[in-house]
């Protein structure tokens, strides 16, 4: 194994913190469309953790747009979902999947660049990656979340989700009421 220069050893762990604060903000992310679901729904966290815990970002964003649309929720908030999906769509989903999931090699020339292959995909190949690149797609990621938590506060979108299933449950009809 090559043992890594000082300065590429603080410049590897500044990059791996990176990463990290891209995956906490994508989690992040990922909450307050959820939590824009379950709001638009009127149901509580367990429901609607049901309803969004197996679906990735660009169908919960998809979905959060067409309940809000829908639901005719404030102009505001649909508007800012829709900047959100958009701003998947425009890349964002993309730059994050390469970020985390790409493979990476060390630039052997300059320590601040490594190289993320995608092996699938329209971005398939290898892409050149600084610091600069990771700490901005962070700070890109937070933006969208900021964005979309203070449009549902101001339209009051979020609500106190109720705590007791019973108070969503449809009526069941019985077995001897006509169809």
């Amino acid at each position: 194994m090559t043992k890594l220069s000082p300065v590429a050893a603080v410049l590897l762990n500044d990059r791996n913190l990176q990463i990290g604060n891209i995956c906490f903000q994508w989690a992040h992310l990922e909450y307050l469309l959820s939590l824009a679901i379950w709001s638009l729904l009127r149901v509580d966290n367990e429901t609607g953790a049901i309803l969004t815990g197996g679906t990735s970002i660009r169908p919960r964003v998809d979905l959060a747009v067409k309940l809000s649309i829908h639901l005719q929720a404030p102009k505001l908030a649909t508007l800012t979902l829709k900047e959100v999906q958009t701003r998947l769509q425009k890349g964002l989903e993309d730059r994050r999947n390469r970020a985390v999931h790409g493979r990476r090699q060390l630039d052997s020339n300059n320590p601040s660049i490594d190289h993320v292959e995608m092996l699938r995909g329209s971005k398939k190949g290898l892409h050149p990656q600084s610091n600069a690149d990771l700490a901005k797609l962070g700070n890109d990621i937070a933006d969208a979340a900021n964005l979309l938590h203070q449009a549902m506060l101001e339209t009051n979108v979020y609500h106190t989700p109720c705590t007791k299933p019973e108070k969503i449950r449809l009526p069941i009809m019985k077995a001897s009421q006509p169809v």
